[in-house]
């Protein structure tokens, strides 16, 4: 007799994306949606804000005099656009009375904004992607090169090669949504400024850089103009760790000249994360950090090439195998730290899925997952206990009392939910009171011997199976 299965892919990767992270709250209708990253990331700028109900209405457009003011306060120019409130514009359509004319105003000064040839503005007009990215593209300075070339082309084109359409996909005369204007901006936070590097005689730019560029031009960049400085370090102390309070940034102590200072781990400067800040996945990772007025964190870039993250696997508890060689990783020749399971650890185990963040060719950091499976034998609901009828590693049963923060996954919610021979496979720390749960079904254990394309010989019985998503 057939018996049905269904095949669960475990979430070896849960270290990166499903630990508990203190975030700003979301707006009421942001919660998972496609932009929600950049809308947070914005609101906690300042750039864009919210209605009164809680919602942001991402699908919603957003007008032209709505637009100029979110450029305004990127270019840190709020302070500036307010004191021209009531002051008339050339425009013919915005009255001084009007609540952006002050935006408008500068806006216009700045040259981010020309208007339409019969002299009006159109602030109530709906923006267009075209006119976004113009008008990004004209914070960072590209406007005096791109203004001589075809429009919306030049400016399009533009965009495309310094990524700041990433993941934006829009009909150029198209009004532009609330959600995408937050991720067009989010990806032109950090692109670095053009900048005049050559003069004529009469004093006029004849030449631009990239800012940052090999004629060592200093980086200039939006977050600049916002009043933040950054500092390049590694993410060592992450809300993915399961004894982090907040995150914290180390940064890599530098000379005057740029030059590496070797520094003591103790008396390294450390920034904490402001609230909001997302460093899911960049633990371990070389970062350049965002810092405020505050001396927080408030944005992390990863600076870390992709080439610098390999994957391994397991020798001994301090050595890992990577590209085919043995890397020591005991922290005194190798790693300066190894993360396992959410914790600061002292070596990985056999079995482990295991990541190395090398600097240069000297591993820096070792992020390992592993878990632990038990079939369940009985649960007590009264002493929030479950007892495995077999067990792997040194774990024989799990308290789960209401200290414990729990994420479930798979076929169980709660405790309520577990029922006797469901398979965990979990990952429990009892010092910081955590655990991940994966609860499989139905589930078969014995020695696998045939794999068909609809079943699979366990013990020597055929089970048909479903196959579990891939992403």
């Amino acid at each position: 007799m057939s018996k049905k299965i269904l095949a669960v892919a475990l979430a070896a990767a849960m270290i990166l994306g499903l630990a508990s992270v203190a975030f700003a709250a979301s707006f009421s209708d942001t919660v998972g949606h496609e932009r929600e990253a950049a809308i947070k990331q914005l609101a906690g700028l300042g750039l864009l804000n919210g209605y009164p109900d809680g919602t942001f209405r991402p699908e919603n457009p957003i007008t032209r005099a709505e637009f100029a003011k979110v450029m305004v306060y990127a270019l840190g120019l709020k302070d500036a656009a307010e004191m021209l409130a009531g002051v008339p514009v050339s425009f013919t359509d915005v009255e001084p009375n009007h609540w952006a004319v002050g935006y408008i105003s500068i806006a216009a000064s700045q040259e981010l904004v020309k208007g339409y040839p019969d002299g009006t503005f159109g602030p109530q007009n709906n923006v267009t992607y075209a006119e976004v990215i113009t008008m990004i593209l004209r914070a960072l300075g590209y406007g005096p090169v791109l203004d001589k070339q075809p429009w919306p082309m030049a400016y399009l084109t533009k965009a495309t090669e310094l990524k700041i359409n990433k993941g934006v996909n829009f009909v150029s005369n198209a009004p532009a949504t609330r959600g995408d204007v937050a991720a067009l901006i989010a990806n032109a936070l950090t692109t670095p400024k053009l900048v005049p590097v050559e003069y004529g005689a009469d004093g006029q730019p004849t030449r631009y850089a990239e800012s940052g560029s090999k004629e060592e031009l200093p980086l200039k960049t939006l977050l600049h103009n916002l009043g933040a400085e950054f500092i390049t370090g590694w993410l060592e102390d992450s809300p993915e760790l399961w004894s982090n309070k907040g995150g914290i940034v180390i940064e890599e102590p530098r000379d005057k000249d740029g030059a590496l200072l070797v520094q003591a781990p103790d008396t390294s400067k450390k920034y904490e994360l402001a609230e909001g800040t997302e460093v899911a996945g960049l633990l371990g990772h070389k970062v350049r950090a965002w810092v405020n007025e505050d001396g927080e964190v408030f944005f992390l870039e990863d600076i870390t090439p992709a080439s610098a993250v390999k994957s391994a696997s397991y020798l001994e508890p301090t050595k890992v195998k990577v590209d085919g060689k043995g890397v020591p990783i005991d922290g005194a020749n190798g790693a300066k730290k190894i993360f396992r399971n959410y914790v600061v650890a002292n070596s990985v185990k056999s079995g482990d899925t295991i990541t190395v963040i090398f600097s240069g060719n000297t591993p820096k950091y070792v992020v390992a997952v592993g878990y632990d499976w038990g079939v369940v034998g009985s649960v007590n609901l009264t002493y929030s206990r479950v007892s495995f009828k077999a067990k792997s590693g040194e774990v024989g049963a799990l308290i789960l009392d209401d200290n414990y923060e729990v994420v479930w996954d798979g076929a169980a919610n709660s405790l309520d939910d577990v029922e006797e021979n469901d398979v965990f496979d979990f990952i429990y720390d009892s010092t910081n009171k955590k655990a991940i749960i994966i609860v499989t079904r139905d589930s078969v254990i014995g020695k696998f011997t045939k794999l068909t394309g609809s079943a699979a010989t366990i013990d020597g019985v055929d089970y048909s199976y479903k196959n579990a998503p891939t992403s």
